[in-house]
């Protein structure tokens, strides 16, 4: 199994429909594939995790990147992982944009920072520490 975090721009900022058509896409075929994981939005960028076997995730991961709502797909990290940490969500999903207006402390840290390659190729672990608190939360 393998563990792959990547961060993309839309482009344009999204409505809420057409984020949950995001969601119900990613959900349908991360489940084909037997793919876990989380996406997170924020101001125009994506940051998703997607863990499962490696023939699974490469294919969702091609999907991915042929789709034309986003660009700048960067992969962030690709590791081998032992166990799932998103094993509950074919796909769980945050809008980080109500978060920031919603002001929420405990996500402070990191909803002051826009999803950006640079400032994630340079600490990957930083990338999943985000989507690790945001999983927490939402059990």
């Amino acid at each position: 199994m393998i563990s792959l975090v990547y961060v993309s721009s839309a482009v344009h900022l999204m409505s809420n429909e057409e984020l949950l058509e995001v969601l119900h896409i990613s959900q349908t075929n991360n489940e084909k594939y037997s793919v876990t994981g989380m996406l997170l939005y924020m101001g125009g960028n994506f940051m998703q995790v997607l863990e499962g076997p490696e023939e699974g995730v490469t294919a969702i991961f091609e999907k991915i990147k042929n789709d034309k709502r986003h660009f700048n797909i960067t992969v962030i990290s690709m590791e081998p992982i032992v166990e799932r940490q998103f094993e509950k969500w074919t796909m769980a999903f945050r809008n980080l944009d109500e978060e920031v207006a919603k002001k929420e402390s405990a996500f402070s840290e990191f909803l002051n920072d826009e999803f950006t390659a640079d400032k994630y190729r340079e600490m990957p672990e930083r990338a999943y520490r985000l989507l690790l608190r945001f999983r927490e939360d939402m059990r």
